[in-house]
């Protein structure tokens, strides 16, 4: 008996030992069940996304995020005294780090396209999945925050979180709308009509409704034992309320639409061309060329359709368009009269004969006579030949080209444009076009009334570190990237433009204003311009984006700018045209749906004809666009309760701290 006893001793410290050992064993999965959580959330993510497209997956989404914001955060107490570097570890591996982390992994998944113009983009592939990432800890952190100090039910603070995320990444280093929740269902217009009134925002809150609402019905199981029956019949009504919405909007649509085919309105035809040869930086020699040769012939087959306009994509036209700032012309013919390239003037007979162009050129006189003269030499030639292209084609061209626009000194600035080409008339109507009337500039920086006259857009949002980079003009000269970098930037535009196009046999005026590449990815951007072009009295009807998309090898990157096309119809209620090189042309109707596509990966013109059927939109109060406006508020109030509960906790923690120094034990130990 007395040997049982020893034996039961010498077991129990043994027992203790495993009992410890299984404690910690489960305490440590317990605490990586946030990244476990997150990951499941980027797992159907990724797998709501096109390519994979089962779109529908990404209501499921919010609901992991509920649950996630939902949890008590551990608290990071426990071993806080365990030394230096175990404090570190628990600070990388807490709860937010963890959300980081499982989105890090998700936008490596989505943006990995960004890599494939060049390797030494894979650097920053990297960095803008890091800084995507941040998004999602700030969704749970607003959410958490709203729900507990603002006491708001969490579906409502979920909802109002998500949208102050989507207002954030749109404005942030010029924005960035890829890949938003709403994306996922971009074909399912009938879910997609709240982005009239309430912007691109709303629906991506209707999704964080319903996840967050099945979410807090999950979690009612911990309280009651049971799901919430009564929440789920909210996310129910709620879904099919929004279906209903939209089946009504789009069926007025229609309405109008039929209408306007029975009046007999006039309908305009646009043929948009598409190829989808692949780049990489830099181009191989000659392969701007022989793709610019390559859509002259699909714009003959275009023109076989009997179009109105023919449209090309962005950048995919060979050569420099060249402009200039202002007429120029008279000033150039006074170089011919006075002959001042045939002898040596000096800067004294300059002045006295020529003082206006002596006070902008100075010393460099000569290299701006000779810019200025070769200039008007280029633009006649040039422009005469393009006009004979849309003489064969019947129709005006909207060309995807660079432009040099040259300034009073001869000195040129580039940008990425696209130009309206007009149709004149045939070869003989073409010819006896004066250098005057070739050669002379916009009258109106916003819209043309004459339909003769060839139009120019720069581009006015450009792409950081692909068409400018930020702070260059301060790195050292001698730096060998400066000299680089400088080649690659472009000017930027000062306005946007509208052009006004006819059927045919028909005065009915189109009006039509173009966007270049990833302006029609942030909805605020798009917004301002038609806001702008209605004050000066051009009100579009249609909305043309030409895009370059032969950098990203006909992958995932091609669907999500499809998608921000959609948004951008149903937001201004106007028809989308969007000619991609390397991605889909499309035309999409004010419904957000698509009418026509092309096939991926294929060379082919694509077919849009469209009435200027002009939906009233329901989502202006007193001319200021709701969707901005109460994005804004959502952000204003996410940032706004973040940052009041920060301040208490820190004046919190001061408190606790003054009153543990003033506490009796303190003041004894003081005064032994």
């Amino acid at each position: 008996m007395e040997r049982d006893l020893h034996k039961k001793i010498a077991r129990e410290p043994r027992r203790a030992e495993t009992r410890e050992q299984v404690g910690s064993a489960k305490r440590f999965p317990a605490r990586f069940r946030p990244l476990a959580g997150a990951l499941l959330a980027s797992v159907l993510y990724a797998l709501a996304l096109p390519r994979v497209g089962w779109n529908f997956l990404i209501f499921a989404v919010p609901v992991v995020w509920t649950l996630l914001a939902l949890r008590e955060p551990t608290s990071g107490d426990e071993g806080a005294k365990r030394g230096f570097w175990r404090r570190v570890w628990r600070a990388a591996t807490g709860e937010y780090p963890q959300f980081w982390f499982a989105s890090f992994v998700f936008w490596i998944y989505v943006v990995h396209w960004v890599s494939f113009p060049h390797p030494v983009l894979c650097f920053g592939w990297l960095a803008l999945a890091g800084y995507l990432a941040i998004y999602l800890p700030l969704h749970i952190g607003f959410s958490r925050v709203l729900n507990r100090f603002a006491r708001l039910p969490i579906w409502i603070a979920a909802s109002i979180s998500w949208v102050a995320i989507e207002r954030l990444r749109n404005v942030v280093l010029d924005g960035f709308s890829f890949a938003g929740l709403s994306g996922a269902i971009y074909n399912v217009p009938e879910l997609l009509q709240l982005a009239e009134p309430l912007g691109e925002y709303g629906v991506g809150a209707l999704i964080v409704l319903v996840g967050s609402l099945v979410g807090a019905a999950i979690d009612k199981r911990r309280e009651t034992g049971r799901v919430s029956v009564r929440l789920l019949s909210f996310a129910a009504i709620a879904l099919l309320c929004a279906y209903l919405y939209g089946s009504l909007q789009i069926s007025k649509y229609d309405d109008l639409e039929s209408a306007a085919a029975r009046g007999g309105r006039p309908s305009l035809k646009i043929a948009i061309l598409q190829d989808s040869t692949q780049y990489r930086f830099p181009p191989p020699k000659g392969l701007n060329k022989e793709v610019s040769d390559k859509y002259k012939v699909l714009a003959l087959e275009a023109a076989n359709l009997d179009p109105d306009l023919v449209v090309w994509p962005e950048g995919c036209y060979f050569g420099y368009f060249y402009d200039c700032e202002a007429d120029y012309n008279p000033l150039i013919n006074s170089f011919a009269k006075r002959k001042i390239g045939e002898k040596t003037l000096d800067q004294t007979e300059i002045e006295k004969q020529f003082p206006k162009f002596a006070a902008t050129t100075g010393a460099e006189r000569f290299d701006a006579r000779d810019g200025l003269m070769f200039v008007r030499k280029s633009m006649i030639a040039q422009r005469r030949d393009m006009t004979r292209m849309t003489a064969r084609l019947g129709a005006p061209a909207l060309l995807g080209i660079a432009s040099a626009v040259f300034d009073e000194r001869g000195e040129p600035t580039t940008h990425n444009s696209a130009v309206l080409v007009p149709y004149i008339g045939d070869k003989t109507a073409v010819d006896e076009q004066t250098f005057e009337e070739l050669t002379r500039p916009q009258t109106s920086k916003i819209v043309a009334d004459d339909s003769t006259e060839f139009r120019r857009y720069d581009k006015i949002h450009l792409v950081m570190f692909g068409e400018y980079v930020p702070f260059l003009k301060w790195l050292p000269d001698s730096w060998s990237i400066k000299a680089i970098c400088a080649e690659s930037v472009l000017g930027r535009g000062e306005n946007p433009t509208a052009f006004r196009v006819s059927p045919r046999d028909s005065t009915a005026p189109f009006v039509l204003a173009p966007n270049i590449c990833f302006e029609s990815s942030v909805p605020h951007k798009i917004k301002s311009q038609i806001r702008e072009l209605k004050e000066a009295g051009a009100d579009p009807d249609v909305l043309v984006n030409i895009s370059h998309d032969g950098w990203f090898r006909c992958g995932m990157e091609t669907d999500m700018h499809l998608a921000t096309h959609v948004f951008r119809a149903i937001e201004n209620r106007r028809s989308v045209i969007t000619a991609t090189h390397g991605g889909f042309s499309a035309w999409i109707d004010p419904v957000g749906r698509i009418r026509a596509t092309g096939e991926r990966g294929a060379c082919q013109v694509v077919e849009a004809n469209l009435y200027a059927v002009k939906v009233k939109r329901s989502g202006l109060i007193a001319g200021r666009d709701l969707g901005e406006i109460w994005s804004w508020g959502c952000a204003a109030l996410a940032l706004g309760a973040a940052l009041i509960w920060t301040l208490r906790r820190a004046l919190a923690r001061v408190v606790r701290a003054r009153k543990t120094t003033e506490s009796p034990l303190s003041l004894n130990k003081d005064a032994k």
